[in-house]
């Protein structure tokens, strides 16, 4: 996507790259929810600018399977990928250990995200376990 930006006489460093994909300087945000329309809206304004979209935490579960598709396509349409938040698998490994994780990385990919986070701050993961993820 090519933009003509306002104040385009200021320079940008050399270092930074103005161009999809970036190879460094990746500018991410954090989706805690927001509705599609305000994401469109977003997106119009700042998409090429944005190289990674995290769902957070756990509002992936909330949304139905078509509104989610749509929310990782207008993402994947701006070619910004897009990232499972960490606490949903910290989740799911409390409760369902590393074979519930395993399901809930197949559904991810079966979805559209290209990323999937593997924290461990509210549930703590070992290195080893980890490692496994």
């Amino acid at each position: 996507m090519t933009t003509n930006t306002a104040f385009s006489f200021i320079p940008i460093p050399t270092a930074r790259s103005n161009h999809k994909p970036r190879k460094s300087g990746l500018n991410s945000i954090i989706d805690y929810g927001i509705p599609l329309g305000i994401q469109t809206d977003h997106l119009e304004i700042a998409g090429h600018l944005i190289d990674i979209a995290k769902i957070a935490t756990a509002t992936a579960r909330t949304y139905d399977k078509e509104v989610l598709s749509r929310k990782l396509g207008a993402y994947r349409e701006h070619n910004i990928r897009t990232q499972l938040g960490g606490q949903i698998a910290e989740y799911v490994f409390a409760t369902s250990g590393i074979e519930g994780v395993k399901q809930l990385f197949v559904e991810a990919r079966e979805l559209g995200f290209d990323l999937i986070e593997v924290s461990d701050c509210c549930v703590p993961i070992s290195h080893d376990n980890r490692r496994k993820l």
